[in-house]
């Protein structure tokens, strides 16, 4: 399961086309949450970037689909933007998660207003 998790974030992370700098360390934390060590990680990482899978399976407990999805949000933030390709991912993962796609693009929604904020009090 800890594996299947952190493919959804790998391809959330993906989602624009790059693995941006601040999202490496974002995804180490989440490796080490889901126990996966960093060669694990990387390995993950380095099929996924290189065209491999990113089907995984979702955990069935409602509370540990919660964390994958509050993870993956974690992820896409940590560059600081949330791009419209990875907005198209929430949406379309949404109902895998028990979320509506509209529930999925209003959380991201406040997750941009408060990168804004971030952004306008620096």
């Amino acid at each position: 399961m800890s594996v299947d998790s952190f493919r959804f974030l790998v391809a959330a992370a993906l989602a624009d086309g790059q693995l941006d700098a601040a999202e490496k360390p974002v995804l180490l934390q989440a490796a080490a949450h889901f126990g996966l060590s960093r060669q694990q990680a990387g390995d993950v990482v380095r099929e996924i970037m290189a065209g491999g899978s990113t089907q995984a399976k979702l955990p069935e407990d409602t509370a540990a689909r919660g964390q994958v999805f509050e993870k993956m949000v974690e992820v896409v933030a940590a560059d600081g933007s949330i791009d419209p390709r990875e907005l198209v991912l929430f949406e379309r993962l949404a109902p895998r998660f028990g979320l509506t796609p509209a529930q999925a693009s209003e959380t991201l929604s406040v997750v941009r207003e408060l990168l804004d904020e971030q952004t306008r009090q620096q």
